[in-house]
Formats: C-alpha cells, structure tokens, sequence
C-alpha cells in the first residue's frame, strides 16, 4: 500500500515538472522581469513591407517592456505557432504579438516558432488565431489573455487539456476557447470558430481536493515512515 502511494505521489510530481517545462518559453514571455536581458519587449504590431532580411514592423502596442520607434525592423526568421508549415508563414498585412530583443540594430523573435497571429490590432479586443486544434497546452489563449489584459494578467495554469487563468482577486476562469480555431474551405478561405467572449469561472474544488490529497499522503507517509524504509 505505502508502495503504491508512493509511486502515485512520484507520478503527481513528474507530472507538475512535465507541464513546467512544457510552458518555459510561455513563462519567460510573460514575465520578463524574472529574466533581466532575456527580451527587449513584447509587443502588438503589424507587418507592414519588406526591407531586405527583415520586416518592417509597426508597433500597435508594447505590452511589456520598450522598443525604439513606432516602426521596427524585425528579422523574417519566424513562424506562426499553432498553424501547419502550409499556414504558419506571416503575411504582409498581418496583426501578431511577438517577444523581441535588439542586436545590432535588427529585433530578433526571442521564440521564432511562438509568434502568434491575431485578428486586429487592438490588444485590448484583439483575438488570437489557431489552426491546430492541439495547440501547444493552451499556450495561444494564454498569450491572448495577457495581451488583452495590458500585460497585468499572467497566472496560467493547464490541465488535461485545458487552460486557465488564475487572475489577482483569486478567480479562476476557464479560457481555453477564447482564441480564434481558423479552417479553410475547399477555395481555401479562412473559416473561423471559438473565439467565445464570456469564459466561465472554473469551480476551485478541484484545487482544494487536490491539496487535502497531499496533506493525507503526507500524513501517511509520516505515520508509517519506519515501514517505508523498510520496505524500501
């Protein structure tokens, strides 16, 4: 029995460490201040030419941190994430939210396969854009939320194939269908789905069962602790 526990209790364990490292690149995005030097800024911005290696970029609106100008060189070398190698190449014209950082002149994307296409430019309305239904844990929503949010709302969570968002009063809100799930039609037009505009709180339950599971086990193992070793 304490066996089982404790193989249980290993699994919880990988389990949490899986999901943290699956959302780094997420995490290091939206919270820059955690990693001095790591990136410039994020911003809202628009492609709007080409100008030799790069983009020029239009900057709609910096979410955290700064950059120089209204417009930007942004070097080409980046994909939409969530889309097929068909979809995933930017277009002039596009909206998108990119974390950037400056080297000699030129923005480089700090995640050049995390880009991520919106349908505006306006961050507080702006809907982000998906192909795949599998996208990335939740990654896409959560990138969009932030940005709506102003760059304040960061408290993401994701589990069986849900995302979340813990926001400053507590709140937990299930936001897993906000972006925008694009298709495209036999003449190969964009069709869109999703994109709800109301996402429904998450009962917390689960956290509070989940915690009382760990004190039990914690209460166990230290209770029959000598049979653990022994047993080990």
């Amino acid at each position: 029995m304490i066996k089982r526990i404790v193989i249980l209790l290993v699994v919880i364990l990988i389990g949490f460490a899986g999901s943290a490292i699956a959302a780094d690149p997420l995490f290091r995005m939206v919270n820059p201040e955690l990693f001095p030097g790591d990136q410039d800024a994020m911003i809202v911005g628009q492609i709007i030419s080409p100008y030799q290696e790069n983009y020029v970029v239009k900057v709609l609106k910096v979410i955290n941190g700064s950059v120089e100008g209204e417009s930007i060189l942004v070097d080409k070398n980046f994909t939409y994430l969530a889309f097929s190698e068909e979809h995933y190449n930017p277009q002039l014209g596009d909206f998108c939210v990119l974390a950037i950082k400056k080297y000699d002149g030129i923005y480089k994307v700090r995640f050049p396969d995390r880009v991520v296409k919106a349908d505006s430019g306006n961050y507080e309305t702006l809907k982000c854009i998906y192909e795949d239904v599998r996208f990335q844990g939740g990654d896409v929503p959560a990138i969009q939320w932030y940005v709506n949010s102003g760059g304040t709302e960061n408290g993401f969570g994701f589990a069986s194939g849900k995302a979340y968002v813990t926001r400053p009063n507590g709140e937990i809100i299930d936001i897993t269908d906000i972006s925008l799930k694009v298709s495209y039609d036999e003449n190969g037009n964009e069709v869109y789905s999703n994109g709800i505009n109301n996402p429904q709180t998450r009962n917390q339950f689960n956290y509070q069962a989940f915690a009382f599971i760990m004190i039990i086990i914690s209460y166990i193992l230290l209770k029959y602790r000598k049979n653990l070793i022994e047993s080990i």
